[in-house]
């Protein structure tokens, strides 16, 4: 390119520039920005009316320059670009065509993704294996260019709930009954005398003898109440 730059050659390189610049300060948003042009693209060529000006539009022909800057971003923030892996294999593969990948596989096409082990390749059945983060597997068919996801784990969450319930519920069956004993205490002479409770809420004033009726009492503790009563009797006269 020589010097000086006419207008739409010095315009391409400013925004070539600025492209890399917005792409290493916020790679998230470039990333998913692209992902998104990308998907609306591919719904679009899959209208009939609109499949003349697919090969005509901004970002077809923008593929080598969005292939550059994916490269520098794997190089330079490749944490950013796992967490949206699946997103950023959705721009490679549109952007490379599927029958280069068949035939030269996708390392010799684009080394640069290989380096994650996240990343697989089948040369057999031309499929391309990505793993999230969040434990799903997307597959990509090279030859029809297009992606499943897989959702290993997705299946487990309702299960495991549902054991949790049933051992809640069961540990509350299993808790042990609980038992409460009285001590009566009747005034007399070695006359305290562990009893089985008479009622089972009895304010503590009833619990003295002397409150008690005689229909309440037990034979060993009327017996006794009869004796005090003759002694008090005969003591008094």
């Amino acid at each position: 390119m020589g010097l000086p730059l006419n207008p739409p050659a010095d315009s391409a390189r400013s925004s070539r520039h600025a492209l890399s610049l917005i792409a290493t300060a916020r790679p998230p948003a470039f990333i998913t920005t692209i992902a998104r042009e990308v998907h609306r693209f591919n719904a679009a060529q899959a209208n009939s009316q609109s499949q003349q000006n697919v090969h005509t539009t901004t970002l077809a022909r923008a593929k080598t320059e969005i292939l550059r800057v994916i490269e520098i971003l794997i190089e330079k923030m490749p944490g950013d670009v796992v967490d949206l892996l699946v997103e950023v294999m959705d721009i490679i593969m549109y952007c490379i065509e599927g029958s280069l990948v068949k035939k030269k596989g996708l390392q010799e096409c684009f080394p640069a993704i290989c380096k994650f082990y996240m990343v697989g390749y089948c040369d057999r059945s031309h499929r391309i294996a990505v793993g999230a983060r969040q434990g799903s597997v997307a597959l990509y068919d090279v030859r029809t260019g297009k992606c499943q996801h897989y959702y290993p784990y997705k299946e487990n969450k309702p299960a495991k709930a549902k054991e949790t319930a049933t051992d809640k519920s069961s540990k509350e069956k299993k808790k042990p009954s609980q038992r409460f004993f009285q001590c009566v205490y009747v005034p007399g002479r070695n006359a305290q005398y562990p009893l089985r409770p008479l009622t089972p809420a009895m304010s503590p004033a009833m619990r003295s003898p002397s409150m008690m009726s005689p229909s309440m009492m037990s034979p060993a503790i009327r017996s006794m109440l009869e004796e005090q009563q003759k002694t008090a009797r005969a003591s008094g006269q």
